[in-house]
């Protein structure tokens, strides 16, 4: 347990590649390498939130990126998503942890998960975090003192603020702020549309991203959390932008990953589309010097 990572939920760090949901999918990650270059000090990884749950490789995925990290530690960098809770781990990850080894892998599989941080700031300007933001006037030394390393009891205040994170979606309504209670056994299935599910989670207005940018001295909010035809989402005047990084070909449904350059500021959404490089991957394609197939 040693560097920023393990120390600290928030830290600072530059020149990210930041991958959104990618639910088990181990073909599809390494997939992104391949497009986008390996993990390297040039080009770190954020991966935020929802690495495991509802897909066949939940382990494969979470072994390949620590080994990436345990390689490399500040090429890799792994957020916690609802998906990383114990509602989920508990479920279809603890199966095929047991299917594969016994109950002593699957509860250092745990201990990992219960050390992963909530967020981290980019460039001192972008707060990369699973869900969003958990209450009006939310200060980001909330989660600097969050404790992990243990199951987070949902009735108390810390409880309630880590599960807001995780779970909040952005909203275009001027609705006054709300959050309702989070059914976890209840969150939302890829036979179903985001409308029907949309119901189910916590929401943060505009007004709300308005007042948090300003008093956290911050310019964005990148996020995963929501499925979307494109892969991606602009939200409150393209102050929230939303990443999820697991295409479906049956489904129409496109992934996407965002590249955040130090050097000028800029930052673009790159697209992918069931194993195949949409033209504009293969026009801003840039590889690293270490080979992906080093996996």
């Amino acid at each position: 347990h040693t560097g920023p990572y393990m120390s600290h939920s928030l830290f600072v760090m530059a020149e990210h590649q930041v991958v959104g949901d990618i639910h088990a999918d181990f073909s599809n990650m390494i997939y992104l390498f391949k497009v986008n270059g390996f993990p390297s000090l040039e080009r770190p990884y954020i991966f935020n939130g929802d690495i495991t749950d509802k897909g066949e490789q939940s382990l494969e995925c979470l072994l390949g990126l620590l080994l990436i990290k345990r390689y490399c530690n500040e090429c890799m960098y792994l957020h916690v998503g609802n998906h990383e809770t114990i509602s989920f781990y508990n479920k279809a990850l603890k199966t095929q942890v047991l299917d594969m080894y016994d109950e002593e892998t699957f509860e250092l599989v745990r201990e990992v998960l219960l050390e992963l941080p909530l967020g981290a700031v980019v460039d001192e300007r972008i707060l990369v975090i699973h869900g969003g933001i958990p209450y009006k006037g939310f200060d980001l030394q909330e989660l600097r003192h969050y404790k992990r390393g243990r199951d987070i009891d949902r009735e108390t205040t810390e409880g309630t603020l880590f599960h807001r994170v995780v779970w909040a979606d952005p909203t275009d309504a001027d609705d006054d702020w709300e959050y309702p209670v989070f059914d976890e056994d209840d969150d939302d299935d890829e036979d179903e549309d985001d409308d029907a599910t949309d119901k189910k989670r916590g929401h943060f207005t505009s007004d709300a991203t308005e007042v948090f940018l300003k008093k956290n001295k911050l310019e964005y909010i990148v996020r995963a959390h929501q499925k979307s035809k494109p892969g991606f989402q602009h939200h409150h005047d393209g102050k929230v932008i939303t990443i999820h990084s697991s295409p479906k070909v049956k489904k129409n449904r496109a992934g996407s990953y965002l590249n955040i350059y130090s050097s000028d500021g800029s930052m673009n959404i790159e697209q992918f589309v069931g194993g195949r490089l949409t033209p504009e991957v293969m026009s801003l394609n840039r590889r690293s010097q270490m080979d992906w197939r080093a996996l």
